[in-house]
């Protein structure tokens, strides 16, 4: 939570009030074509290293080579990508050199971010597999943006020129790809070793799964990200705009990414002993649960909208439609609940393979249908379409398959709270006109406003008893409080 409220301090009011909307266009822009880069380079040896380590760690040899030839893997890849990114670099600044100046100045660090996010995620997945995870998630979660914070301050305040600043922001994954290297050197883990640690049928069984792995993982990553790829070509302060509405709108998401960790090795174990029974339970109540959080934090953030906004430099607020569209998305995804999970945990596995092929096509077809006529708001309805029929082609293959789904008859009692809020509050007056300057106000308003929206969403959940586990929650805060 400490590294998701630094990232978001630097995205949406460091970066907004220190550089130009151009300027955060092309952050956005560098950092979502190197996840792109970054995901197609892996060849899915995160996954194959996070499945299949546990066969080879108690065999010394096998499992040095093993990490050994998972960097040969991830080098391969990163290879073969870099050379099809400079010919998309020159196809690019043959095409909008003169109108993208400064995203041609910089578009080469794409290069440095993904090669240093690739060796990274080796490493984070190798610490993984060896149940080292704390300085990894560190690293990952805050450190990173610290580092960007303490950089961007160091700019505002002449301490480096914009050139520096961009070198050190692209570099900053260089510091945690050295700790942890370091880290895997201190644990005596780091072996390399060239003796091929597979063979025959169990080399065909990592060539397909990391197949399956790359086609999966690099959709999903290219879905996330080419809205904001197409976007370049509008130009970067539209991209710069349109970043702030998306993070806005996408801390709705908060709530699933925490509860996805806690839920992935029960599913898993319930998975592998076939208790479809206990897994149809877990698929409800996690469908249940994250609608309702979902639906506090969508209330709490597009009604405070007019607020956030106020604090930002004026043109940010053309970002206002793309907040709640991608809010919207969002809600939906934590609505469907964890129907992904449960396919890719599956022997059904290969389908969201599948369909994430699939899901690229309509991506892209729907981003360049809707970019050149709705712009910003055009790329933010193409995401609500892409992710409403992903979700509910997944809810309906689980189904299908599985005889199993997220809706209960407290989902609608939940869809009528969550929608409450907006019909008593939508209308409601000002609350911190007792403050004289306008941005205290915004701000004063916004934390009365939320705080109405959260007693009034919370006090219909205990009364109605719509949910058991945040009813428990409830009564253990009240038990604590001696209320």
């Amino acid at each position: 939570m400490v590294g998701l409220g630094i990232g978001y301090v630097n995205l949406l009011l460091l970066f907004p009030l220190v550089f130009s909307s151009q300027e955060l266009g092309l952050r956005s822009a560098l950092l979502a074509i190197a996840a792109i880069y970054f995901q197609f380079s892996s060849l899915g040896v995160n996954k194959i290293l996070l499945k299949f380590y546990p066969y080879f760690k108690s065999k010394k040899g096998e499992k040095n080579a093993f990490l050994s030839f998972s960097l040969l893997i991830a080098l391969a890849g990163f290879l073969l990508l870099t050379l099809l990114f400079f010919v998309f670099k020159t196809w690019v600044v043959a095409k909008y050199g003169s109108e993208l100046s400064l995203f041609v100045e910089y578009v080469d660090l794409v290069v440095v971010i993904a090669f240093l996010s690739l060796f990274t995620s080796v490493l984070e997945t190798y610490l993984f597999s060896l149940h080292k995870t704390v300085l990894s998630q560190f690293l990952k979660t805050a450190f990173t943006k610290l580092l960007w914070m303490v950089e961007i301050l160091m700019f505002h305040f002449g301490v480096i020129d914009i050139n520096t600043f961009w070198i050190l922001f692209a570099c900053t994954y260089g510091v945690n790809l050295v700790v942890l290297l370091g880290y895997i050197f201190y644990l005596k883990e780091f072996n390399l070793t060239f003796k091929l640690p597979y063979r025959g049928r169990a080399l065909r069984m990592m060539t397909r799964y990391g197949f399956f792995s790359v086609l999966s993982g690099a959709a999903q990553s290219w879905v996330s990200n080419i809205d904001r790829v197409m976007l370049i070509s509008v130009g970067l302060s539209s991209l710069g705009v349109y970043s702030i509405g998306f993070a806005l709108g996408a801390l709705v998401i908060v709530p699933q990414n925490a509860m996805s960790r806690i839920i992935y090795p029960i599913l898993s174990a319930e998975i592998k002993a076939k208790n479809w029974g206990e897994i149809e339970k877990l698929y409800k109540k996690s469908s249940l649960n994250l609608f309702l959080l979902g639906g506090i934090i969508f209330n709490c953030v597009w009604l405070n909208t007019d607020n956030m906004y106020a604090v930002l430099p004026e043109e940010y607020a053309a970002g206002k439609y793309v907040l709640l569209a991608i809010a919207l998305c969002k809600l939906y995804d934590m609505l469907t609940g964890i129907n992904g999970l449960i396919l890719v945990l599956s022997k059904f596995y290969q389908f969201d393979s599948y369909a994430s092929i699939g899901l690229i096509g309509l991506a892209i077809g729907s981003n360049f249908l809707l970019i050149p006529i709705y712009g910003i708001n055009g790329a933010a309805c193409a995401t609500v379409i892409t992710v409403l029929v992903y979700n509910t082609v997944k809810m309906v293959y689980v189904y299908h398959k599985f005889n199993i789904h997220p809706f209960t008859f407290n989902t609608i009692k939940a869809l009528v709270v969550i929608s409450l809020p907006m019909l008593v509050f939508g209308y409601l007056p000002a609350l911190g006109g007792f403050m004289e300057n306008e941005v205290m106000a915004s701000i004063a308003d916004a934390i009365l406003r939320s705080g109405l929206i959260c007693t009034l969403i919370i006090a219909l959940i205990w009364i109605f008893k719509i949910s058991d586990d945040i009813n428990v929650t409830i009564a253990s805060t009240f038990k604590k409080i001696g209320f």
